[in-house]
């Protein structure tokens, strides 16, 4: 064992820093990793070694946070939530609420048109919808989630 699980207030304090890194580092996702390697570069080639180290360190923390408690997934695609990537892939569009079932707007209002097909009896819950009945595509085959306090 380590000292921070013996220690409450060490472990308080490391806690404490890796947030405050944490944030940093996430601010540094703004930047376009092209220009930010590039300055890094001129500045000394000892920064990739370094990059390098804490890339791969931080990678093994969050594949053993994954073990711990597996990422989250939409109800409606499957997509991993908190994972949303913006457009040029340069970093985290947002990070939905920690209660948030859906990735996007649109997964949500297709898991609620679902839903409808399914309560109406238009439709079982496994039944592929047609273009024809309102659905924008054809490999909705999603599974429906029930109400809450719905028998």
């Amino acid at each position: 064992m380590n000292a921070a699980a013996d220690d409450p207030n060490l472990e308080r304090a490391i806690l404490r820093k890796v947030r405050r890194t944490l944030a940093r580092m996430e601010a540094l996702t703004r930047v376009n990793p092209n220009f930010l390697a590039e300055m890094l570069a001129k500045e000394s080639p000892h920064y990739m070694k370094r990059l390098l180290l804490m890339s791969l360190h931080l990678e093994l923390t969050a594949g053993r946070m994954n073990q711990i408690a597996p990422a989250r997934k939409c109800a409606a695609c499957g997509f991993p939530l908190g994972f949303a990537v913006d457009e040029e892939g340069l970093g985290l569009e947002r990070i939905p609420r920690a209660d948030a079932h859906y990735c996007s707007p649109r997964c949500r209002q297709k898991a609620h048109r679902k839903r409808r097909r399914v309560a109406a009896g238009t439709a079982p819950a496994t039944t592929k919808p047609s273009r024809r009945n309102g659905s924008s595509s054809a490999d909705d085959n999603i599974s429906v989630t029930q109400e809450r306090g719905a028998p």
